[in-house]
């Protein structure tokens, strides 16, 4: 892959400003904002009282400033929540449609600010906020999900929809997005049970082929039951939601994993990083 950096079209920004944004926040989400300091990022969600993921969402803290990186399908419905939670509390969201994220492989464009290790894969990413008017190149979507997928990062709007999935089924516990130590956040209760009393039984997790391109929406099977579906694809590598205690069964079984017709492989490496 020749281009290194992408912007986000798909994310929107608004900028958080007031005396009680910190703590507002970090009693919301479920990343731990204390602390924060300006060069520094924190992924987290804004959950349901369920415990079902409304959105996944970056706070970048830049100077004085403080940004949130959110979905554009759930930008509307998130601010509002927000802006209900926070009752009397001094703290504001503005849009900011001249802003638009990006990530980068290498170095940020010249005109990036907010420029921090992506949380998620701080080795292999940074994240940034540009002006939307001085944006890079576009280069075609395929290559940014070709990256993502690679690198086992679920995206909203792509593999999964609002108040679909629970944090573990998108590797979020996994991926520095739940502070099980800060404290209360809204789900938190029903989180915190399922890390200790339950066994996780869905995960995201790599798939790949030396056949056909993988497609999306595809299920994966195993002998006769089905185990998973591919969530996102890029030719023969894709990312699926797959259920861990029927991929268990089916290999004390000898039945090996199958989608679009043809055998697959399954990367679970993630899931002991």
């Amino acid at each position: 892959m020749t281009k290194t950096s992408f912007s986000l079209p798909h994310r929107i920004i608004f900028a958080v400003s007031g005396a009680d944004r910190t703590p507002l926040l970090d009693r919301i989400l479920t990343c731990k904002l204390e602390g924060l300091k300006s060069g520094d990022a924190r992924y987290g969600a804004l959950l349901t009282p369920q415990g079902k993921v409304i959105s996944d969402l970056f706070v970048y803290q830049s100077g004085d400033e403080m940004f949130l990186d959110l979905p554009s399908s759930v930008a509307e419905t998130v601010v509002k929540r927000l802006t209900l939670l926070k009752l009397r509390a001094d703290v504001t969201f503005t849009p900011r449609p001249d802003l638009v994220s990006g990530v980068t492989t290498g170095d940020a464009p010249p005109t990036a600010t907010a420029v921090t290790a992506d949380p998620r894969k701080p080795d292999d990413l940074r994240r940034f906020l540009m002006p939307r008017d001085e944006t890079l190149e576009d280069a075609p979507d395929d290559e940014y999900h070709t990256l993502r997928i690679s690198l086992g990062l679920p995206e909203q709007m792509f593999d999964f929809a609002e108040s679909e999935v629970f944090p573990a089924d998108i590797n979020m516990d996994l991926l520095n997005a739940i502070d099980f130590k800060k404290g209360c956040f809204v789900g938190q209760e029903v989180v915190s049970r399922m890390k200790r009393k339950t066994e996780v039984r869905k995960r995201t997790v790599i798939v790949s082929t030396d056949g056909n391109a993988l497609q999306s929406g595809d299920d994966i099977t195993a002998g006769e039951a089905t185990i998973g579906q591919i969530t996102s694809s890029s030719e023969q590598q894709a990312l699926a939601l797959l259920r861990l205690d029927r991929l268990s069964r089916a290999e004390e079984a000898g039945e090996a994993p199958i989608s679009g017709g043809q055998p697959i492989s399954i990367s679970l490496a993630e899931l002991t990083t």
